[in-house]
């Protein structure tokens, strides 16, 4: 940045990138007048976050003004700072495109550009307010442009607005979120709460994080856990600003170890000791992934991502570890005899730190000797006994070592899971998109007539004449060897495996699933009859006819 030139930089949240772009932006802008550098930030928390960073850099600075503009405060102190000179702004995207329009921000005159967490901009729908601000900046200005991940909308704006860039990302051959140890758990759905509360008991940490999908999910979730004892906090987008910057404070000084909060409200979220993020649900896509659990492990200390995956969400789990070529470990939800341990373990803790130097105590158990004969060690196992009591740690059971019955996998699913566990490939379907078949109708054949269960189905490729069709390796040969066809809507398509797709890992398939296929429709209808009839051509190159047998499912026009 120092030399003048454009920057594009690809750096794990809490790797120190404020410090990075800031320091030689001031150091760009010392000696200028009037407003030299602007950082666009996607949420009013980092904004904050960045401004106070480079306040605390820029002390010995004489004259330098540091302005932050972002929405849901008022304008007249913000008018007034753009209207005494500050040299830096800082700001999110919507209140700076307000000031642009009323004339109370001017950019003629910006040296410096900043764009951080790019990818979050994009995400939030700002990509119209990033172009429309960039063109208010002089052609000769410069940029620095940050994300964590470089989807292709972003990739076009550094074409679009950055000159021969230099591209900069640490720890190059890591990727930006492969220094938090990433787990999941399979919750069904109806569990999740228990799922959590058992994990919250269960866990070793400083601070957690708990994302929820909706802002009424997250007040919801938080009343329920503080109804079971514990000591939580929410964080949303309909909070006022100031009970947002309370709750974060209350984080921060440690008064607070449990925050539910929302993707919005928790952007920027930056407070050292959170050892634990937990996604209730999963995000949506494999970015929104990568800014939730990098809250975590900042500044070089440990940290643990842990989501609550559906069984119909393995393989969007296993998406995510593909796209970020990171290892995410399966764990189990915890047991009795572990919620126990843990709550025994803070009982001595608790001991531990108490004084027994204090004359009272030593007086009082002088009193219950004399009144009760009893020794030194039947006091203690009965003060003990108290102790745990009051705390509703029960000591006379004998917890089970097992998980929960629904956080079992057993029977059947241990067979599907095994199942994918294996190689997957591609089953390669005689037929495509100009016979009007749908990814519907091959999911429904699969399931009906060939016996597979339909999370063992992967991503549904369609062209013109063929359908590709991800599964393991063994239920592609299972199938194969015991079917030359397939029915699909009334006739028999010739199918066999996809010789020329390479087997992959299971754990690195991409396939997505077929329920949430983009374009190939939505849902799983479950039609598709017909039983499985063989063509009259050994070759399966003949037309295609209408098979007669019974059970076959309505016909579609």
């Amino acid at each position: 940045m120092l030399q003048g030139g454009d920057l594009i930089g690809s750096a794990r949240t809490g790797s120190g990138k404020t410090a990075a772009f800031g320091l030689p932006l001031l150091d760009l802008v010392a000696e200028d007048d009037g407003l030299c550098a602007v950082v666009l930030t996607p949420t009013r928390e980092l904004c904050m976050q960045v401004a106070t960073a480079l306040r605390s850099y820029s002390n010995r600075i004489s004259g330098l003004s540091i302005a932050t503009i972002y929405g849901g405060a008022p304008y007249p102190p913000q008018i007034r700072s753009l209207r005494e000179g500050a040299r830096v702004v800082v700001g999110t995207p919507g209140r700076v495109i307000d000031h642009l329009k009323r004339g109370t921000l001017r950019m003629d005159r910006v040296r410096v550009f900043v764009l951080d967490e790019a990818d979050q901009m994009l995400q939030m729908g700002f990509i119209d307010e990033v172009n429309e601000i960039l063109d208010a900046t002089p052609d000769n200005r410069q940029i620095a442009l940050f994300s964590a991940t470089m989807p292709p909308a972003i990739k076009r704006i550094a074409e679009r607005y950055l000159t021969d860039p230099m591209h900069v990302r640490p720890e190059a051959a890591r990727t930006s979120v492969d220094h938090v140890k990433q787990c999941f758990m399979i919750v069904p759905n109806q569990h999740k709460m228990e799922a959590l509360q058992r994990f919250l008991r269960a866990m070793t940490g400083d601070a957690v994080l708990v994302f929820a999908r909706t802002r009424v999910m997250c007040a919801d979730l938080a009343e329920n856990l503080q109804r079971r004892g514990l000591a939580v906090e929410a964080l949303h987008g309909d909070m006022a600003q100031a009970a947002r910057e309370r709750v974060v404070a209350k984080l921060r000084s440690g008064k607070t170890k449990i925050v539910v909060g929302t993707d919005v409200a928790a952007r920027g979220l930056d407070v050292d000791h959170l050892t634990h993020v937990i996604n209730l649900d999963l995000p949506m896509n494999a970015e929104t992934y990568v800014h939730r659990i990098g809250r975590t492990a900042r500044a070089g200390r440990d940290g643990m991502a842990v989501s609550f995956v559906t069984p119909a969400e393995r393989r969007k789990i296993a998406m995510f570890a593909r796209q970020l070529n990171a290892d995410i470990e399966p764990i189990s939800v915890p047991s009795d005899a572990q919620i126990a341990a843990r709550e025994r373990k803070d009982l001595v803790d608790a001991i531990e730190a108490m004084s027994a130097d204090s004359d009272g105590a030593q007086s009082l158990f002088e009193t219950i000797v004399e009144q009760t004969g009893w020794d030194a060690q039947e006091i203690a196992l009965r003060a003990l006994q108290a102790l745990a009591n009051k705390e509703q740690i029960p000591l006379n059971t004998s917890p089970s070592e097992e998980p929960p019955r629904w956080g079992k996998v057993s029977g059947r699913r241990e067979r599907q899971q095994r199942e994918m566990d294996g190689p997957v490939s591609e089953l390669m379907v005689h037929a495509g998109r100009r016979d009007g078949i749908r990814p519907g109708d091959i999911v429904a054949s699969l399931t009906n007539n060939f016996d597979v269960p339909a999370n063992a189905i992967g991503r549904i490729t369609l062209v013109a004449s063929r359908i590709f069709v991800s599964m393991s390796a063994q239920e592609i040969e299972r199938v194969c060897r015991e079917h030359e066809t397939m029915p699909l809507r009334g006739r028999d398509v010739r199918i066999e495996p996809n010789d020329a797709a390479p087997p992959r890992k299971s754990g690195r398939r991409g396939g997505g699933n077929h329920r949430q296929g983009g374009r190939f429709g939505r849902g799983t209808p479950r039609f598709g009859g017909g039983g499985g009839k063989k063509s009259n051509r050994q070759d399966g190159t003949g037309p295609m006819r209408k098979s007669h047998k019974r059970g076959k499912g309505p016909k579609r026009k």
